[in-house]
């Protein structure tokens, strides 16, 4: 009985986490483009508009963006603390990413 209690606490803490957590996930769409030389030094990759506007710079410890160079989606993600930098963009950890057609 007092694993079930515990696990059902565990179940309840973990839902109220994510829903924490989703309250402050960016979510924006654009072009994944792999970042070569930047003026401002953080971030894999971009995401940018059809017009080349960088949204935002970018880095997952759980995707992998490579797989997305190129490809037009739709992220969400959460802003990372101490950015913008030297006049860059804001700085965003992709927790997922969706391909649009």
């Amino acid at each position: 009985m007092k694993k079930i209690l515990f696990l059902f606490i565990l179940v309840i803490f973990i839902g109220i986490s994510c829903d924490k957590n989703d309250e402050y996930m960016i979510v924006s769409d654009g072009f994944i483009i792999e970042t070569e030389t930047s003026y401002y030094q953080y971030g894999t990759h971009t995401l940018k508009t059809s017009t080349g506007e960088v949204l935002y710079s970018l880095t997952s410890n759980s995707i992998d963006l490579i797989v997305y160079n190129d490809v037009y989606v739709e992220i969400k993600g959460n802003l990372i603390e101490g950015y913008p930098i030297e006049g860059g963009p804001e700085y965003l950890e992709v927790k997922s990413i969706k391909v649009i057609d």
